[in-house]
C-alpha cells in the first residue's frame, strides 16, 4: 500500500521532490509493516494503526502537492490537485468500505458535504449513501459460528441466504 502510495505520488511530483519521496518512504513502509505486526501482537491498536497507516500517504500527498503547487503554472496545478483529490478520494473510500461501522458512517457524511470536502470525494464517497458492499458472507459464517458456539453455522441454523438481499451502514439483510 505504502509503495502504491509513493509510485502514484511519484507521477505528480516532478524530479527535485523526488527526493522528499524517497525520505519519507521508509517511514511509510514501517508504518505499513507495523500495521501487520500490530494485528498479532497488538490486537486492541490493530485498527487505530490500520486506520493511521491508510491516512498518512493521503496527507503526505496533500503536503507534497503544497510544496508543488506555486511552481506549477495554474492549469498544471489544478490538474494535480485534480489527480490527488480523485487518488484520495479512492483510498478514503476504501478506508471506509474495508474498516466498516464508524467509518462507514463518516464516510457517508463526508460524501454529502460537497461544501466542505472535494468535488472528487464527494463524488466517490457518495456511493456510500445507497450502495454499501455487503460483508462477505465467509465472515459473516464466522462470527456465527463463533457467537453460536459450533464448528459450522449450519449445525444451529436450518438455512441462509449467502447473497444479501441489501445492504447499509451497520447491516445487511
Amino acid at each position: 500500500q505504502a509503495a502504491r502510495a509513493a509510485a502514484m505520488l511519484g507521477t505528480i511530483l516532478p524530479n527535485p521532490f523526488q527526493d522528499f519521496l524517497s525520505s519519507i518512504l521508509p517511514c511509510m513502509v514501517v508504518l505499513h509493516s507495523y500495521t501487520v505486526v500490530s494485528k498479532r501482537l497488538f490486537p486492541s491498536h490493530a485498527r487505530s494503526v490500520e486506520f493511521w497507516s491508510r491516512v498518512v500517504p493521503i496527507y503526505v500527498g496533500y503536503k507534497a502537492i503544497q510544496i508543488r503547487a506555486p511552481l506549477l503554472k495554474e492549469s498544471g496545478r489544478d490538474q494535480a490537485w485534480s489527480k490527488l483529490h480523485a487518488w484520495s478520494g479512492e483510498r478514503v473510500y476504501r478506508l471506509c468500505v474495508e474498516m466498516r461501522g464508524f467509518y462507514l458512517k463518516d464516510g457517508q457524511f463526508i460524501g454529502s458535504r460537497a461544501d466542505f470536502v472535494p468535488l472528487e470525494w464527494c463524488e466517490r464517497l457518495s456511493e456510500l449513501q445507497d450502495n454499501v458492499p455487503p460483508v462477505p458472507f465467509k465472515s459473516i459464517a464466522k462470527v456465527l459460528r463463533k457467537e453460536l458456539g459450533c464448528k459450522s453455522w449450519t449445525e444451529a441454523l436450518a438455512r441462509i441466504e449467502e447473497k444479501p438481499l441489501a445492504s447499509a451502514t451497520i447491516a445487511q439483510v
